[in-house]
């Protein structure tokens, strides 16, 4: 992979020194590494004597010598292959940071398809559509990542790459203007979103305008501070993925709660229903062992002469 092509990578995966778990709740640690790549458990047994867990950590330089190893050995595998002979090395690294992202499978999807077939402009606009959501919900920073990958795809745009990888994901600081320009909307959309899911969880930060401010980095201290999480003031990937997991938590806990509300209103309705049933039921019966005993009386003599003849 070309060196653009990986500080590409490290810019959209950040780097976190410490294990954190993702938005799913993966385990995860330095620029994106987890106990699913092959390579990367491998190299953590072969130096730890066991698996990536929670609490462990790993330095930058570590973290680089890894990311170059995995992406020859196990990501970076079959890119070629996919994308074509003819793909040139900008469209090479598009495609290692989609399967670094999201796994070797991804080569085989429809974006991958579209490229080697020769419609690249279509796979460009379907890569931006591809795996951007998690449990669900649509991520910003994933919808940011793909839109980047399919510039790079297609143009060989590799955007801006002086930001610092342990800085990925961090807001404008307070003052700084961003609207105007294309980078600075999605940072503010982004901001938006994380602002909204702060105060769903409980972490008040006004209203959510995507302007970072007191309010906001306050909030994002706090949560920082009582999820033992690095307390920098800074929205990387460690504490967006524990704002997105606790959001997501509410969200189903309350999805199930309004289940089993319904489900419980159902079966309340069910009962009733039965016990309406039941009454009909014996209510009708009732009504019959009346009918059949007056007729009974009323037909008392014929039934008497039957009887004798019988």
């Amino acid at each position: 992979m070309s060196i653009k092509g990986a500080a590409f990578i490290r810019k959209h995966e950040g780097f976190v020194s410490k294990a954190y778990r993702d938005p799913v709740g993966i385990i995860t640690i330095g620029t994106g590494f987890t106990n699913r790549s092959v390579t990367a458990r491998d190299w953590w047994l072969k130096k730890h004597g066991r698996k990536i867990r929670m609490g462990d950590h790993i330095t930058l330089s570590e973290n680089d010598q890894l990311l170059d190893k995995a992406l020859r050995e196990e990501y970076g595998v079959g890119v070629g292959k996919a994308l074509g002979s003819t793909a040139p090395i900008h469209a090479i690294d598009a495609g290692k940071s989609v399967s670094f992202n999201c796994g070797p499978k991804s080569l085989t999807w429809s974006w991958a398809k579209f490229y080697r077939s020769g419609a690249r402009a279509k796979s460009a606009k379907r890569l931006r559509t591809t795996a951007v959501t998690a449990r669900g919900r649509k991520l910003r920073g994933l919808v940011r990542r793909r839109a980047a990958e399919a510039k790079l795809l297609l143009y060989g745009d590799y955007g801006n790459l002086k930001i610092s990888p342990n800085r990925h994901g961090a807001p404008p600081v307070a003052g700084q203007a961003t609207r105007g320009v294309a980078q600075g909307r999605e940072q503010s959309k982004q901001l938006m979103q994380d602002q909204q899911m702060l105060n769903a969880i409980g972490y008040s930060c006004g209203k959510p305008d995507g302007f970072w401010g007191k309010q906001t980095k306050s909030a994002v201290i706090r949560l920082q501070r009582e999820h033992h999480l690095l307390i920098d003031g800074i929205l990387g990937p460690a504490t967006r993925a524990k704002i997105i997991r606790l959001a997501n938590a509410k969200r189903e806990a309350a999805a199930v709660g309004t289940t089993g509300s319904g489900a419980a209103g159902g079966s309340l309705a069910t009962d009733q229903a039965s016990q309406a049933s039941d009454w009909l039921l014996y209510g009708g019966l009732a009504i019959l062992a009346v009918g059949l005993t007056y007729l009974a009386w009323f037909y008392r003599d014929e039934f008497k002469s039957f009887i004798r003849r019988i």
